[in-house]
């Protein structure tokens, strides 16, 4: 009997999943035909997937997973590749704080959907390290914390998502905590100087130069693991078509 409701189970939330994919696409033509920013496509585009599967009893990580593909395809059809994973981070914390996480769970959502993403793309683990780090960091200033929370789940999620992969890989214990160690100073420092991204895309908003001091957070679009990459040529599809699941 057990067997017989955990499949109806997980065949309610894979339809409410595609339910979501469906109303998050819909939500996208809508904004970019209303002439909306990429911001504001991708923001609305996860606040309706969102809204499709939140009160269904799924875990945070799996309603956070889901508005951050949601936000991150938005971005891509509306030419944000630039700032896709602060946008869907930020997505996925909000998504996860309305499902009922705390600040710190919200954070770490954010980072192992990020991290999984960036694995499945084939990124090394360095680099998946690196992108939960910076998830974190931005679900955690989108859910009101300061810059010393939102550095501490940084550099807390970044330590566990390398600590894993190092295992994974065949390193000792010793080897994938330096590993960890490592991964945890850089997504620390770079938390420092992070901005939130609703207040990067606020109309009239002026970045300035980077700072040293925590106190003056830096305000760049590009995240830490883009910077010294190409960036992506935008793309000439149509708009919001699909959302992948």
């Amino acid at each position: 009997m057990g067997q017989i409701f955990d499949r109806f189970s997980c065949g309610r939330r894979a339809r409410a999943k595609q339910r979501a994919a469906q109303l998050a696409s819909e939500t996208c033509q809508e904004a970019v035909a209303e002439g909306k920013s990429g911001y504001e496509v991708a923001r609305l585009a996860a606040e309706a997937a969102q809204q499709a599967v939140i009160g269904l009893g799924m875990p945070y990580s799996e309603v956070a997973a889901v508005a951050f593909k949601a936000a991150a395809h938005a971005a891509k059809e509306t030419s944000m590749t630039h700032a896709l994973l602060g946008i869907a981070s930020e997505a996925a914390g909000k998504a996860a704080m309305a499902s009922g996480a705390t600040v710190l769970e919200a954070a770490l959502c954010a980072g192992e959907v990020a991290a999984a993403e960036a694995i499945l793309a084939g990124s090394l683990a360095c680099f998946a390290a690196e992108q939960a780090g910076e998830a974190a960091a931005q679900a955690a200033l989108a859910a009101g914390a300061g810059h010393a929370q939102a550095t501490k789940a940084a550099s807390e999620v970044a330590a566990s998502v390398a600590k894993s992969a190092a295992r994974r890989d065949g390193a000792s214990e010793e080897d994938a905590g330096e590993l960890a160690k490592d991964a945890a100073k850089r997504a620390k420092h770079f938390a420092l100087h992070l901005a939130p991204v609703s207040v990067l895309f606020t109309p009239g908003f002026e970045p300035e130069a980077e700072s040293q001091e925590p106190s003056h957070p830096t305000v760049s679009v590009h995240s830490q693991s883009e910077r010294g990459h190409t960036r992506e040529a935008p793309r000439r599809s149509a708009p919001c078509q699909s959302i992948v699941q």
